[in-house]
């Protein structure tokens, strides 16, 4: 019975299959929700990665990370804040997003005033902010592979999942609804365990 049920499931979810610029969408949710909300949040999400692999190479282009006169690491929190408009100017970033990273660029920026470091790659700033990964081009390579489910969190929240062509590799991505539009709160990647 239970194999029955599964190989049911299975077809419901491959029957809810959408293709949008050939990037594949499982407009499926495992909570009560609005499938049509669902599947625009998987399009904002899957619109804002292939917003990002387009800009990539500019939106990489502000220096995050500099070297004082003494040869240490410093943050550069004015380009933060210019690295972070450019994402925030995809149209798909809430300001959420923008505050969270902010944070976190301050905190370093604190980090390496009293932990001086001058060698090897600087500490929190050795893999792509968007990507999670020290390998942004494989992804970005990729991207055509995720596929894509939605999950309703509630009415004006869901949470997106990316899967990765690598076993156990997701992205996780929380999105709210402002302004009758769906906005990135927060993206993760969950690895194997």
């Amino acid at each position: 019975m239970m194999y029955l049920i599964h190989k049911v499931f299975i077809l419901f979810i491959s029957l809810n299959s959408v293709n949008i610029s050939g990037v594949s969408i499982n407009d499926f949710s495992t909570g009560k929700g609005d499938n049509n909300e669902d599947k625009k949040a998987i399009e904002c999400v899957a619109g804002f990665f292939e917003w990002y692999k387009s800009n990539y190479r500019e939106i990489n282009l502000h220096t995050l990370i500099y070297t004082d006169s003494s040869a240490n690491f410093q943050v550069s929190l004015p380009a933060c804040r210019a690295y972070l408009q450019q994402l925030k100017s995809s149209g798909c970033i809430s300001d959420n997003y923008v505050t969270m990273w902010m944070q976190y660029f301050n905190s370093k920026a604190e980090y390496f005033i009293t932990n001086h470091q001058s060698e090897g790659p600087p500490e929190g700033f050795d893999m792509d902010f968007v990507l999670h990964s020290q390998e942004p081009e494989l992804v970005l390579k990729n991207l055509k592979m995720l596929t894509y489910t939605s999950r309703t969190m509630s009415q004006n929240t869901r949470e997106v999942i990316g899967y990765t062509q690598w076993d156990d590799w997701k992205y996780v991505v929380e999105l709210k609804k402002i302004n009758k539009k769906w906005h990135i709160d927060y993206i993760s990647l969950k690895e194997p365990d």
